[in-house]
């Protein structure tokens, strides 16, 4: 008698639990939408909040920029004198609403590597080899350490 008690009471947890979990997934789904239906139209907040967000993160943004710029210009002057070709690479992104847009980052590595092939043929096997990181050669000096 105590077993079936014990399993029924298993059950009603686990039924509770399903229940529960549901429960949370349908509130996350519907945080989630709301969230989305306004993500586009700035319209439910005022317009005063949004100024003094953007004047918030456009501070933050300078006061983190001037910490980090010696350490952003050391990184530069490394990968200049260590590789040849530019500093940044230019890589096109899809953001807010599909809009494209460009993006700066340091080259992590060596000029061309997009044409170079990322996995080696093992013709005695008759496979692909991709290699780890660490063994990249396409990867430069300081790209290890930024990557």
């Amino acid at each position: 008698m105590n077993t079936a008690i014990l399993i029924l009471d298993r059950k009603m947890n686990t039924a509770k639990q399903e229940q529960h979990q549901h429960q949370e997934s349908h509130e996350l789904d519907h945080a989630f939408l709301s969230h989305i239906s306004n993500f586009s139209g700035r319209k439910s907040k005022s317009v005063l909040h949004w100024a003094l967000k953007r004047s918030m993160d456009v501070t933050a943004s300078l006061i983190l920029l001037t910490i980090l710029l010696p350490f952003l210009l050391l990184i530069a002057v490394i990968i200049k004198l260590t590789s040849e070709g530019p500093i940044f690479f230019i890589q096109r992104r899809v953001g807010e609403n599909f809009k494209t847009f460009k993006i700066l980052k340091f080259r992590t590595m060596y000029l061309g590597s997009e044409h170079r092939p990322f996995a080696i043929y093992d013709a005695e096997n008759q496979i692909y080899i991709r290699p780890t990181a660490k063994e990249d050669k396409r990867v430069t000096w300081i790209g290890r350490y930024l990557r």
